[in-house]
Parts: C-alpha cells; sequence; structure tokens
C-alpha cells in the first residue's frame, strides 16, 4: 500500500493494552468509516452484532510500555487536542488526522463500541432468550399464601440477565425486594425473595 500505515488500536477496556492491540493496515487516503469496516472485520466474532457505524474512534499516541493501562484508566474520551485525544469522525480521511507517520509501539487508535446495554455478550443474548421462561418458573413457585416466591436466578441477581428478568417480572405485577438472600436450596443458586404486590 503506497499511502499504507499501520495503526495500533485496542478496543476500550481491554486489559492488559499491550497484549490486546491489534494492527490493521490502512491507506491515508482513506475515511474514518473505511477504517470502522476494518476494525468491525478484525474484532469478529465478538463485533458481530455490532454495526461499524456505531463505533466510537479516538486518536491518540500513547507509549506501549507498562504505565500504558494506568494512563488509558485516567483517560477521558473526549475531543481535546491539547490533551492528545480526538474523535475521528466518519466522513473525513485519515490523512487529515495523521498528517505524520504514526509513532512506532504507540496506541494509535482506542476503539468505543457501544455501551454494554447495547451491546450484551453472547452469553447474555443466550440469556436474553431464557428470560421469559424463568419468569414462568418464578411465577410458577409461589407459595401457599400466594405472598412470596423464590428466584431461581443466580447470586449476580442484579447482572443484565436479572435486570432483565426483573422487568418482565415487574410487568407480571411482582416487586423486587432488594437481595435479601434467603437460602441455596434451588438449581444450586442463591434464592433471593420476590413479594407479590
Amino acid at each position: 500500500m503506497a499511502d499504507g500505515m499501520l495503526l495500533n488500536c485496542l478496543v476500550r477496556g481491554e486489559t492488559p493494552a499491550v497484549d490486546c492491540v491489534f494492527t490493521v493496515e490502512v491507506a491515508k487516503s482513506k475515511s474514518v468509516s473505511i477504517l470502522k469496516d476494518m476494525i468491525k472485520e478484525k474484532q469478529q466474532p465478538a463485533f458481530n452484532h455490532i454495526r461499524a457505524a456505531q463505533l466510537s474512534l479516538w486518536k491518540v499516541s500513547l507509549p506501549l510500555d507498562s504505565s500504558v493501562d494506568k494512563v488509558l484508566k485516567q483517560l477521558v474520551l473526549e475531543d481535546n487536542i491539547t490533551k492528545g485525544v480526538q474523535k475521528l469522525l466518519p466522513a473525513k480521511k485519515l490523512s487529515s488526522y495523521f498528517t505524520d507517520e504514526p509513532a512506532e509501539e504507540h496506541l494509535h487508535v482506542i476503539v468505543e463500541p457501544p455501551s454494554v446495554a447495547v451491546v450484551p455478550s453472547k452469553r447474555e443474548r443466550e440469556q436474553e432468550a431464557e428470560a421469559p421462561q424463568m419468569v414462568q418458573k418464578i411465577l410458577g413457585a409461589t407459595s401457599v399464601s400466594g405472598t412470596r416466591i423464590f428466584e431461581t436466578i443466580a447470586e449476580k441477581s442484579r447482572t443484565w440477565l436479572g435486570e432483565k428478568v426483573h422487568t418482565l417480572l415487574r410487568e407480571s405485577g411482582v416487586a423486587w425486594l432488594a437481595g435479601e438472600k434467603v437460602c441455596t436450596s434451588l438449581h444450586e443458586s442463591d434464592v433471593v425473595w420476590l413479594i407479590v404486590h
């Protein structure tokens, strides 16, 4: 590639950065949108459920050394050229951001996927499909008095799955009694009391 450059990229939050960096070879004459497509392709299957347009790209220039994780943890992703952070706009050419050759052994692009709430993991997507059945099991486990039922989700009942089931239960007229663990007798998981309205 005549006007090609190598960009070291990192998905935000992946650590240790020195082990998680991946390199994309792209021409400076290409648009940021093309770079997004290349990053999405390079990050398969993790980015299968994300459209390239949903990715936010940030230009940085950080040495890939033992201190980079600490620097990244404190880095605020907002347009601030004086602090060395610049949002890459999809329609602009890469040459407008990378006028010089990117420094070797540096991080050049931070990839920010949509928030976790928008981008569930593969396991969370599988669990989402199970949530309605879980709600039916819970509602079917009502005690004789009808005032208490068990939730048979694992101890991490406030995880994404827990929130999904919580929402479905609330729609069924069930309120969440905040995290009071009472026993561990069902399905090898902690049981949280729920109370019926």
